[in-house]
């Protein structure tokens, strides 16, 4: 693999709250495009959390999620880690929270999905660092932000369509 990026785009999901609502929609949209997901946490601890929040809510509808460590890792269509880990080949990347990468990392995915909460200092500060950083890569992004109960595209840079909202 080259140093090269090639990536569909990178979005930003800018929450007013907890965000275990907003991330099993996006798995749920993201396993209808049969995309294998990783999601990647803080910690070992954030990673169990998630782990019971998201079971408690898949209701009738049946995503497998997994973490690393669990046996059949590699067969999760979503896989839960607090290291970057390509044991499930993903096709889209959640940094979750205040979660971190590498560059190398974001090579293999064509989705990279930013979530946090606005309102947690470390969420915010560690997505403003991704924002500067993307941005300084000239990579296309857009950034969704929270109004109520209803999500509203409020930016969109570098974007091959020119639907650019942030001047």
């Amino acid at each position: 693999m080259t140093g090269k990026i090639h990536l569909n785009e990178f979005i930003f999901y800018k929450a007013e709250g907890d965000l275990d609502k907003l991330l099993m929609s996006l798995l749920k949209k993201s396993r209808a495009n049969e995309w294998r997901i990783l999601v990647k946490c803080d910690s070992d601890e954030e990673t169990n959390v998630l782990l019971d929040q998201l079971w408690v809510q898949t209701g009738n509808q049946f995503i497998g999620i997994g973490k690393t460590g669990d046996d059949f890792e590699k067969d999760q269509p979503v896989l839960l880690s607090p290291m970057m880990t390509d044991a499930n080949q993903a096709q889209a990347l959640i940094l979750f929270g205040a979660a971190s990468y590498q560059q190398a990392d974001l090579t293999r995915y064509a989705r990279v999905m930013v979530v946090f909460n606005q309102n947690i200092g470390d969420q915010l500060q560690k997505s403003r660092a991704h924002w500067k950083h993307f941005s300084v890569m000239k990579l296309p992004m857009k950034l969704f932000t929270q109004k109520g109960q209803k999500w509203e595209m409020t930016h969109a840079i570098n974007s091959p369509r020119e639907n650019n909202k942030s001047k």
